[in-house]
């Protein structure tokens, strides 16, 4: 498959909802051998969206589709994510504590904002380095 087809293939599930039409074009697609999952890998990787990928797949009964080893490994990346996003919670509860201690009112951006928005529905979907 081309860029732009890995590209749009990794779009599909990431924006995954209820709609069975869409999930049942997506197995079929995902049945098909002719899928490069290196390069799905690297793709997910380089956008950081590698977690929330598994996380789609997981959530819509699709990983059975996906070749083993490669579900194991983004369980095992997941599982990296979800540790390291419990310990900078961790930490940003802290800070807000000494800053509140000093009457200073913090303001969070990015991924740590992200984590105490609670935007996601499991913090392994963050990765780390965003």
């Amino acid at each position: 498959m081309s860029y732009k087809k890995n590209l749009l293939l990794v779009s599909k599930i990431l924006t995954l909802s209820d709609d069975r039409f869409i999930i049942d074009e997506i197995k079929l697609q995902l049945k098909n051998q002719s899928i490069d999952w290196e390069k799905i890998v690297k793709i997910s990787s380089g956008n950081l969206v590698l977690p929330a990928l598994y996380f789609k797949l997981k959530e819509n009964n699709l990983l059975a589709f996906i070749p083993h080893d490669l579900s194991n490994y983004l369980l095992q990346i997941s599982e990296i994510n979800r540790n390291r996003n419990r310990q900078i919670l961790k930490q940003i509860q802290h800070l807000n504590l000494l800053f509140k201690n000093e009457e200073f009112k913090p303001v969070f951006i990015k991924g740590a904002a992200s984590l105490v928005l609670e935007l996601y529905d499991d913090i392994s979907e963050r990765m780390i380095g965003d």
